[in-house]
């Protein structure tokens, strides 16, 4: 029986379980996830706090907030990490390096490349 397949390689390594699930980096490397935001909205209303109340207390639109579990924006980031009292890359590890935002760390990279080349 034949099903026009000739790389009977590949067929075997596709269905062979302990290859198609097998980790393959050989060091384990274990990258925490961001908070869900159902998490950090429920962690705000156990003290006391909504994303809007804490928008609009930090002086930014009502909707900030919502938008801030969705998209990086550092200096609220920080407002809602002070209220759960946690630093804010412990609630979005993704969005930052040794605690710093990665979205100021490219900017910091294009400044330093611009000088470096404006300055000859």
């Amino acid at each position: 029986m034949t099903d026009g397949v000739k790389n009977i390689k590949t067929r075997i390594t596709v269905h062979d379980h302990d290859v198609k699930f097998a980790n393959k980096n050989s060091q384990e490397t274990i990258i925490p996830e961001d908070w869900h935001p159902a998490k950090i909205k429920m962690e705000l209303e156990i003290r006391g706090y909504t994303l809007v109340k804490i928008s609009q207390e930090a002086g930014y639109h009502h909707s900030a907030g919502g938008r801030c579990l969705r998209v990086a924006w550092p200096s609220l980031e920080s407002v809602i990490a002070e209220t759960l009292g946690v630093q804010p890359d412990e609630i979005w590890p993704s969005r930052y390096v040794n605690g710093i935002p990665k979205s100021y760390q490219v900017r910091t990279r294009e400044r330093l490349d611009w000088k470096k080349i404006n300055s000859d």
